[in-house]
């Protein structure tokens, strides 16, 4: 089969939400709806994938109905409600983690700015500071930090989510990240929050924490800048 055309694919979220399916879970399934669901097909869709995306929702929302006494399509449409839900509480809690990255690399520059650190200027995301430093703005991990040979000195993780219960699931994304760096690396994380279970982690690792919250009280950036431009990198 050459494909299902767009024009004769019929699915929006409404299918997906009904079985409590989010776009992650089906697209770790090994299908990517979203373009489907956003009318953004540049080329049919192969017909297996087609298939596989359509056994998915049956089975889930089959599951559903026949585990359910006096099931009704008032529970369905809850069922939709309820996803919507969750993907925008998502969508909030990753907008808080990107927006605390943005306001430490932004308070970061403009601090080496204010100090006459930066002596060359690439661009917004990459600038050379003294010594011969450069700092590269990413992600994974958010900020690294070069000598001029380009061997990493450090790097810097922000995970700025605040939920509790998220907290052991962010060091271990920054982990991921961490561990893709030279052990003798220097490696800061940024957090939210830090709980008693993810301080027991992190006090079994090489890794220097602060909370983020912390760096914006009385003395908390100097803290911070004090650790990693004279501690680490040497340049204050």
């Amino acid at each position: 089969h050459p494909g299902i055309p767009q024009t004769l694919l019929r699915t929006d979220y409404r299918d997906r939400t009904l079985g409590l399916l989010s776009l992650k879970r089906v697209r770790d399934s090994g299908v990517d709806v979203k373009p489907w669901e956003h009318r953004l097909l540049r080329k049919p869709v192969p017909y297996q994938k087609a298939i596989k995306a359509s056994r998915i929702y049956n089975a889930t929302i089959s599951s559903i109905i026949e585990g359910t006494t006096d099931w009704t399509l008032d529970d369905g449409y809850r069922n939709v409600i309820s996803t919507i839900a969750m993907t925008l509480d998502g969508v909030m809690r990753n907008r808080i983690g990107k927006d605390a990255e943005d306001l430490v690399k932004r308070k970061m520059r403009d601090w080496l700015q204010d100090n006459d650190l930066i002596i060359r200027d690439f661009s917004t995301k990459k600038y050379v500071i003294q010594n011969g430093i450069v700092v590269v703005y990413g992600s994974e991990p958010d900020i690294s930090f070069y000598n001029s040979a380009g061997a990493l000195l450090a790097t810097i993780e922000v995970k700025g989510g605040t939920d509790p219960a998220g907290a052991l699931e962010r060091l271990g994304s920054a982990l991921k990240s961490f561990d893709q760096t030279p052990a003798n690396s220097a490696k800061i994380l940024v957090a939210g929050v830090i709980t008693t279970a993810m301080q027991a982690r992190i006090n079994d690792l090489a890794i220097k924490a602060f909370l983020l919250d912390d760096l914006f009280k009385d003395g908390g950036w100097g803290d911070f800048t004090n650790e990693v431009f004279h501690h680490v990198l040497r340049v204050t």
